[in-house]
């Protein structure tokens, strides 16, 4: 959805899955966030608050965590944007 690129890839550079890479590209991300503007879809055009998505990207990546058990309930989802929200009014 962030992204509009497939959520598997297999090429010359190597397989990877979109979560690996957003994961590898938050990691390195700069506190201007360069990387971050990497992993969202360019239709968008910069037009999002970075901060927001910087949080949106948070969230979905806890919610596909490998192990299940470290994955958020929806009713955690929903109080993590509550919260944003509520730090963004």
């Amino acid at each position: 959805m962030m992204m509009g690129i497939q959520n598997e890839y297999g090429g010359e550079v190597g397989n990877w899955t979109l979560v690996t890479w957003v994961r590898g590209e938050r990691t390195t991300a700069c506190a201007d966030g360069s990387s971050l503007k990497e992993i969202i879809n360019p239709m968008i055009e910069g037009d999002f608050d970075l901060y927001k998505m910087q949080a949106l990207v948070e969230v979905a990546l806890q919610c596909v965590e490998e192990d299940r058990d470290e994955r958020p309930t929806m009713k955690q989802v929903v109080e993590m944007l509550q919260t944003y929200e509520n730090d963004w009014q």
